[in-house]
């Protein structure tokens, strides 16, 4: 990672720019024909949540250029996936977001590597996430990172793919 870009965790004195992020990302992926994030989600309300339980990392330089958030919770439609793997500690990606200006940079591969990284420091084995089967950009970077397809799960935008990744043996 370049020296000039920090990720950090986030906290409340972060909530105007990651809303403006997640805004400014949401927007370009709908002129993309990406209906995947709207005004109901992911809101200002879930991202105030994922500062103050301390979920959100944030990859900044100068201002935020990306964000995520890393949990242990798992939607309800998880439980309808076929998890490869059951055993040991699940940490799951949720919102991974980059600024529309920053697209095609490596940011979010950034993200991946620092995500991956922290789960093992912190003792997860495995690492879930969810993305929106109609988004091409994310398909091919969880794909090309080695994640294994669970599943689909349904959502109110549609159809997502459920996938996981042994990142602690």
């Amino acid at each position: 990672m370049p020296v000039d870009y920090l990720i950090r965790s986030g906290g409340l004195g972060d909530l105007e720019p990651v809303v403006a992020l997640y805004g400014e990302a949401a927007a370009a992926m709908r002129r993309e024909g990406i209906e995947q994030w709207d005004e109901i989600y992911p809101d200002r309300t879930t991202l105030e949540q994922d500062l103050l339980r301390g979920e959100m990392f944030i990859l900044v330089k100068g201002q935020p250029l990306a964000a995520m958030a890393l949990s242990t919770y798992q939607d309800e439609e998880y439980s309808q996936v076929d998890w490869a793997y059951r055993q040991g500690r699940v940490l799951v990606l949720h919102r991974l977001c980059v600024s529309p200006a920053f697209w095609g940079r490596g940011l979010a591969g950034q993200m991946m590597d620092f995500a991956e990284q922290w789960g093992r420091d912190q003792g997860f084995s495995t690492l879930r996430l969810d993305t929106f089967t109609a988004n091409p950009r994310a398909l091919r970077l969880y794909q090309s990172r080695g994640y294994h397809l669970a599943g689909q799960v349904l959502f109110r935008k549609g159809l997502f793919n459920c996938y996981e990744k042994k990142i602690r043996c």
